[in-house]
């Protein structure tokens, strides 16, 4: 436990160093500074500016600032009842919108499987239909002469002449 303490506060040391380190390289550069500088004195000039303000009437600078809080509290509890309702009616849409695919898809399964056993039939019927090529092919051959049994003139020899 005492090694992971004193871990921890080497790396918190490292990384202390680090950033100023890094902050300042950063001030080397002399617009980094003019920078860092005006913003510096722009801040202290608001905060400056607020103080006054809360110094010469604190009061209604409380009430001013307690007025503000409660108009972003109503704004953001519309914001928020708007997107509920948003939410609610694109949630019945999205959930009537899924129903109808749910419907579609079953009735397209429902086709493809009458399809299929109607393609099944249809295979059946191919079958049967080249089963009777096959047997009348058969019939037809057992019925007609062969070739072999039929004798064919023989043609005269010119190689006598």
């Amino acid at each position: 436990m005492a090694n992971q303490k004193s871990g921890l506060g080497k790396v918190t040391f490292y990384m202390a160093i680090g950033a100023l380190v890094g902050g300042a390289v950063t001030l080397i550069n002399r617009d980094t500074r003019n920078s860092l500088k005006e913003k510096s004195s722009s801040t202290k000039e608001s905060v400056s500016s607020y103080v006054s303000t809360v110094k010469e009437d604190p009061q209604g600078t409380k009430d001013d600032l307690v007025d503000r809080i409660q108009r972003t509290a109503t704004a953001t509890k519309e914001a928020v009842n708007q997107i509920q309702s948003i939410i609610n009616d694109q949630g019945k849409d999205l959930a009537k919108q899924m129903q109808d695919v749910k419907e579609e898809s079953e009735e397209i399964v429902s086709t493809v499987k009458e399809t299929g056993e109607e393609l099944k039939d249809v295979g059946e019927k191919a079958a049967e239909a080249k089963e009777e090529l096959t047997n009348s092919y058969e019939e037809e051959e057992q019925t007609a002469p062969t070739t072999s049994s039929i004798q064919t003139p023989q043609s005269n020899d010119n190689r006598a002449l």
